[in-house]
């Protein structure tokens, strides 16, 4: 999704942030099309490759077809403005230590145990992800596909159905990346962030047990947790915006998916719907659990800082207890 080059990789042309764009917005542009005509003539739907009419509910089907094709292009959107060719995401540092491109200690982590939990856990999110990508297309491929096959003569399925069937398929192969994998990554940032935060409260509560504590442990604590609130500050720039977006728009497909769910007569509708609502509602949810994981222990901070405040309150000097 990103215009930056990362390190000496290279980009499958297919996947280039531009072409990306292009073909989300055609298919977009083609459902905001065929929602405006009124035209009862079959060829017109027959050329641009309009299967939703085939299967009598173009208007619920292009709702949620649009409603995921204006979620993709907004993300993109959101990403160019932050960051441009020449510009690395900020939020990609932990996936660098990840790559091995920089050490663990470089970004806060020095557990061993920790550090292979998080490389585990990627590798395992990666995999998952990599695996359903090409069934997206494969998908969006054959819904479009089969229904215009089955409507269309040999001519006009392939010079219509094909070619539409094909953009289709890679949009939806490339909305389920746009929506999914930042979801993916924001997980993994926010675990990171919350092993870093633990380290935090496991040193608080440390020193709160120890005796002899001394004013540079506690500047240590302070400029630890400065450090780590620094960063969160930096990602949630870009993840804030995205996050919102995100989320005011799969409520809403959710909340579309559930009244058809419920109150479509098509059994194919009912299909769809159900699951793309349940894609969506998961992925929402996947985020909501992200951010709280970093929010309780955030959290749990403070209650340390209160008790190591109420333990060694007459130790430490007026400086010290204003820092703390």
């Amino acid at each position: 999704m990103s215009l930056y080059k990362f390190e000496d990789t290279k980009r499958n042309k297919v996947r280039n942030p531009k072409f990306v764009f292009i073909c989300s917005l055609i298919i977009w542009m083609r459902c905001l099309i065929t929602l405006m005509l009124k035209i009862e003539n079959a060829d017109i739907y027959i050329y641009i490759g309009d299967f939703p009419y085939f299967l009598k509910i173009r208007y619920q089907l292009y709702l949620l077809i649009m409603g995921c094709m204006s979620l993709s292009l907004v993300l993109q959107i959101i990403n160019y403005k932050f960051y441009d060719k020449n510009k690395l995401p900020k939020y990609l540092k932990p996936f660098k230590m990840i790559s091995g491109f920089i050490s663990p200690k470089t970004v806060g982590l020095t557990e061993k145990t920790q550090i292979e939990k998080l490389m585990k856990y990627t590798k395992y999110l990666f995999a998952v992800t990599n695996f359903l990508s090409p069934n997206a297309y494969i998908a969006a491929f054959l819904l479009s596909f089969v229904y215009l096959a089955i409507n269309y003569s040999v001519w006009q399925l392939i010079t219509f159905g094909i070619p539409w069937s094909i953009c289709f398929g890679f949009a939806g192969w490339f909305s389920y990346s746009i929506i999914m994998w930042p979801v993916i990554y924001f997980n993994i940032i926010c675990n990171y962030l919350k092993m870093k935060q633990k380290n935090i409260n496991n040193t608080i509560r440390l020193n709160s047990i120890n005796k002899l504590v001394i004013s540079e442990q506690v500047y240590g604590i302070i400029n630890s947790l400065d450090l780590l609130h620094c960063e969160i500050r930096a990602y949630n720039k870009y993840w804030s915006i995205y996050l919102f977006w995100f989320c005011a728009i799969v409520s809403s497909l959710c909340s579309l998916g559930l009244f058809q769910f419920l109150f479509a007569e098509h059994i194919i509708s009912k299909m769809i719907f159900s699951f793309v609502s349940g894609v969506l509602t998961f992925s929402v949810n996947f985020v909501l659990i992200s951010a709280s994981m970093v929010s309780l222990e955030a959290k749990l901070t403070y209650k340390l800082l209160i008790k190591f405040y109420l333990t060694h309150n007459f130790k430490l000097n007026i400086h010290t207890k204003f820092k703390v």
